[in-house]
């Protein structure tokens, strides 16, 4: 709810996407396939872009990857949680916050954080 509303309220808003750094993409690929995202493979190798009706962010391949986090605002949360679950990662519990999203957090195999979250009501 906060976050829609600041972007909806911010004409010429820039629009950011991060990019978590990982050791391995085929490890990768399969952690974002848990959710039902596509992983496309940049051509040069060592760089792939994710997400199936638009870009939600990068993977950047490198050795000593991981502790980066991110932030993404989905319709509804339950679906991320259960396929990361049913895939054996063990995301964190869903908690409404008192700011008005509906959360919880996953570490992908490298260890960054993923954070999802739904506006509540």
């Amino acid at each position: 709810m906060c976050v829609a509303w600041l972007f909806r309220s911010l004409p010429g808003t820039v629009h950011a996407t991060p990019i978590l750094l990982v050791p391995d993409l085929d490890v990768a690929e399969a952690f974002w396939a848990a959710v039902g995202q596509e992983v496309e493979r940049w051509e040069g190798g060592g760089y792939a872009f994710v997400g199936n009706d638009g870009e939600i962010l990068h993977l950047g391949e490198e050795a000593d990857a991981g502790g980066g986090a991110c932030y993404l605002l989905v319709e509804s949360v339950a679906p991320w949680h259960e396929g990361w679950t049913a895939s054996g990662h063990e995301p964190g519990p869903i908690e409404d916050q008192p700011w008005g999203l509906r959360e919880f957090t996953v570490k992908d195999p490298a260890g960054n954080a993923i954070r999802v979250g739904e506006p509540l009501g």
